[in-house]
């Protein structure tokens, strides 16, 4: 993984990663420690990957969380940037299993908190903001499409259905950066469908719809860091997508 610290042409990128044959994969930011990224690499162990914790402007690096050898994937809490979710991929039955931990901390054990057997589907999409009690979570085991649940991380019980579609999954999912709260969910089956939980979130995408051209359908690429700038993207089957600037204050 190549970065540098200034946006300017004349910026000499650095590797963050270097080594022979090393791979990286699982890049992690968090907008509450902007001078951090968790990234995986394998170059403890060619055969897994292992998170570490990178200082990109200084390139600095040191191994965060190793993989026991079963591990495929990586996710943190939002709050402490603490790696505290893990996927894994149960090779004699084939079956998905996620694992967490309550902090990075070496005495907090791992523990499974999800079993997803094989043809199942589920992910963890993030921990709530009540400290170490519950998070989000998409699973299909009982029912015929996704849904989104409210998990209990001690026990893995569900203690809330938050949205489901019998016609399809869920597709994307958006959550308050700070109140882990969930402002809205997307479906794709004929066409986007959405299920607002915010207001105002719902209001914003009533009005991109009005000001976009005429059956397109209407997608978040990208916002600044305050969330007060967005760029909106326009799609649509008769022509290329489309992209403008929005100024979510002003409405315009």
């Amino acid at each position: 993984i190549d970065a540098t610290t200034t946006t300017e042409a004349t910026a000499v990128a650095k590797d963050l990663t270097p080594g022979t044959n090393v791979k990286a994969s699982n890049l992690v930011t968090n907008k509450r420690f902007p001078n951090e990224l968790l990234v995986a690499t394998n170059e403890r162990d060619p055969t897994c990957f292992d998170m570490y914790r990178v200082q990109y402007k200084t390139g600095g690096k040191v191994l965060d969380t190793k993989n026991p050898g079963d591990v495929l994937g990586w996710g943190a809490e939002d709050s402490s940037f603490e790696v505290r979710e893990a996927l894994v991929k149960n090779q004699d039955d084939n079956s998905s299993i996620i694992r967490v931990r309550d902090s990075s901390d070496t005495n907090s054990e791992w523990r499974d908190l999800a079993i997803f057997p094989y043809g199942e589907k589920g992910n963890l999409v993030d921990f709530c903001a009540d400290g170490t009690n519950a998070c989000l979570m998409t699973s299909s085991v009982g029912r015929e499409t996704t849904a989104l649940l409210r998990v209990d991380l001690k026990t893995g019980e569900t203690l809330e259905v938050i949205s489901a579609n019998d016609n399809c999954d869920v597709g994307g999912v958006v959550v308050d950066d700070d109140s882990k709260e969930v402002r809205a969910v997307t479906y794709n089956y004929a066409r986007t469908e959405r299920a607002f939980f915010d207001k105002e979130l719902e209001h914003d995408y009533e009005l991109l719809k009005s000001l976009g051209p005429d059956g397109a359908e209407v997608g978040i690429a990208s916002k600044t860091e305050d969330e007060k700038t967005w760029i909106v993207a326009y799609s649509r089957s008769d022509g290329p997508t489309e992209y403008v600037v929005f100024d979510q204050e002003k409405k315009e």
